[in-house]
């Protein structure tokens, strides 16, 4: 007996031309459905099942007429026969997802009570539930990061702050001592009182360091159009006054547009130049350069070049790090500056990258969207 047999033996009394043809027409609509379809008679036998829903159960015809409970044993005492039997008893329309083992998979399900039984059509949600799941625990993920980087970024706030006050005391008072007692103290004990007051002063620079980035993160980037090119040399003239003895060369291009914070992007750039500034030190023809150009993909790009030290390339994602300092104490510095622009750029939802060889010099490109 084929489908429409079973179709038109539940659905007419009587084998009428007109039935055939009414049966005929409503399996040929149903097989065409992508979602799998399937009706039950009073007595929860398969009366008809569309291809999508023979391939769902891995099985053909030999399904009609059997008991639904019988060919799906683990369906039992599950939320598919309890609402069935809803469906079927109160003649409302019945929509759940449950998982069935049986099949591995999940399904959205949608019963509908007839005259003479039950018509159901079910989708399998697998990959949609997996999807969802996943982005859940992405989320979920994301959201211990960000509890934990508050928590890390607070911690080192309230540390930094408290600790400037003991440091500067210990400034202080070394240097009172080395004052008052100039005369009483010998060589070695004025070396040691130096060191000391030297070592405070370079961890409340570092502790400076710190507030800094931690600062940082919870600035308003309020953005406006700003020209890059006198904020620049502004820079330039501070480092040339800081160390009137050194002649570089600088180029800074004009109408360097963008559109940026105008204080964070001040320390970004001043942090940059103040970098190149540092390892063109040892160069006998310092040079720096500021400049704009088009990248492959037509966005403008920001670049500080200098013909300086360099380092490795394989190096060149470490120098954004806090506290990393490629040269270790060949060169001053807290190891803080590179890492201040990182976040400036990423708070602007720029990127930063460098391109660098030793004894090459280095170039610093960034961009703002």
């Amino acid at each position: 007996m084929t489908q429409t047999d079973h179709l038109l033996e539940n659905e007419c009394p009587s084998t009428g031309c007109q039935c055939s043809e009414a049966a005929q027409r409503f399996a040929d609509i149903f097989d065409r459905l992508a979602d799998g379809f399937f009706t039950l008679d009073a007595q929860w036998r398969f009366t008809y099942l569309n291809p999508a829903a023979r391939k769902a159960f891995r099985a053909g015809d030999d399904l009609l007429a059997q008991p639904i409970w019988a060919v799906f044993p683990d369906a039992r005492a599950t939320i598919f026969e309890e609402e069935f039997h809803r469906a079927m008893e109160t003649g409302a329309t019945a929509e759940f997802e449950a998982f069935y083992p049986g099949l591995d998979i999940w399904l959205r399900v949608n019963a509908f009570p007839f005259d003479q039984g039950l018509a159901v059509s079910f989708a399998d949600i697998t990959e949609a539930r997996q999807t969802q799941q996943q982005l859940a625990d992405l989320t979920r993920e994301l959201q211990d990061r960000t509890r934990a980087q508050h928590e890390i970024e607070s911690f080192a706030h309230t540390v930094a702050h408290d600790l400037r006050s003991p440091l500067m005391a210990i400034v202080g008072f070394s240097q009172a001592m080395s004052e008052a007692a100039v005369n009483e103290l010998g060589p070695r004990s004025a070396h040691y009182l130096r060191r000391i007051r030297s070592a405070a002063h370079q961890m409340d620079e570092m502790t400076a360091a710190i507030l800094t980035l931690c600062r940082l993160d919870s600035a308003e980037a309020k953005r406006s159009l700003v020209d890059l090119s006198p904020i620049a040399l502004e820079c330039i003239a501070n480092l040339r006054e800081a160390e009137p003895g050194r002649q570089v060369t600088v180029s800074v291009a004009p109408c360097m547009w963008a559109d940026c914070n105008p204080p964070l992007m001040k320390l970004a750039l001043h942090n940059l130049l103040s970098n190149a500034w540092k390892y063109t030190g040892r160069e006998g023809e310092p040079a720096i350069e500021m400049g704009i150009e088009l990248g492959p993909e037509k966005e403008i790009r920001y670049f500080v070049k200098d013909n300086g030290i360099g380092f490795a390339p394989a190096e060149a994602q470490g120098v954004f790090e806090p506290f990393q300092r490629l040269h270790g104490d060949s060169f001053a510095g807290e190891g803080i500056g590179l890492a201040t622009v990182k976040r400036i750029v990423d708070k602007h939802g720029g990127a930063l990258w460098a391109v660098s060889q030793p004894g090459l010099g280095s170039t610093f490109y960034f961009t703002l969207p």
